[in-house]
């Protein structure tokens, strides 16, 4: 079981301060997320963004149209293809140094279906971390994830399809990520520790979350390294 994020109750996962941020920085690179989309709530609902939407943002979400969405502030990008609740999905957004169009991904695992595109339009870099949220936009926030999540993670490098392809299998300390952290097993919902990443952060603050109630898709492996405390 995963840890269920609920727009109705604004829950978010934040880490804003430097010394919980350990060095961490995406500025460009990789994303990815492993989700159950639970509920649409009809607005956009964040996954993970840094710098609490300000004008040096990066939001990964799912918009308000149900679309894969990346937001650069003032940009809007997306993914052509709703994305369904009631599914396992990995979602994922791909782009090199400077404003380029970045690409998007998804898996589907019930039908075994990829989606490599470009978004719609070029999306800058990030600029340095200051903050990180998962499940929200802002640490007051608007924009909040009705999903259950079993992994998030970072890369300060530009995968190709392929490359990205392989996280659909799981063990993604395997390929080194800057920002990493799982939920398995739904013993792991009150305060999140160290993440499992290169740069391991500790959250600030949190509001709600839960213990979810769906398995992983098959085949999907977990890391296996103990936290970090």
């Amino acid at each position: 079981m995963g840890r269920r994020f609920t727009s109705g109750t604004s829950d978010r996962i934040t880490v804003q301060n430097a010394a919980d941020l350990a060095g961490l920085s995406w500025l460009f690179g990789t994303i990815a997320a492993l989700i159950y989309r639970s509920a649409d709530v009809a607005n956009f609902e964040t996954i993970i963004s840094t710098n609490e939407a300000g004008a040096t943002t990066n939001q990964f979400c799912i918009g308000s149209t149900d679309l894969l969405t990346v937001y650069d502030n003032p940009n809007i990008r997306t993914l052509t293809g709703a994305i369904a609740t009631g599914q396992h999905i990995l979602l994922g957004f791909t782009k090199p140094t400077g404003t380029v169009a970045g690409r998007g991904h998804k898996y589907v695992f019930t039908t075994n279906t990829w989606t490599h595109a470009a978004m719609s339009g070029t999306v800058a870099n990030a600029g340095a971390t200051a903050s990180l949220q998962i499940g929200s936009a802002t640490n007051a926030g608007v924009e909040f994830l009705s999903s259950e999540v079993w992994a998030i993670g970072m890369w300060d490098r530009n995968m190709t399809d392929k490359e990205f392809e392989r996280l659909s299998a799981g063990r993604w300390l395997d390929s080194v990520p800057s920002f990493y952290e799982q939920w398995s097993d739904g013993r792991e919902v009150g305060d999140m520790p160290k993440t499992l990443g290169r740069f391991p952060t500790r959250q600030t603050a949190r509001t709600g979350t839960t213990r979810g109630i769906q398995k992983p898709p098959p085949g999907f492996r977990m890391c296996k390294q103990r936290r970090r405390r």
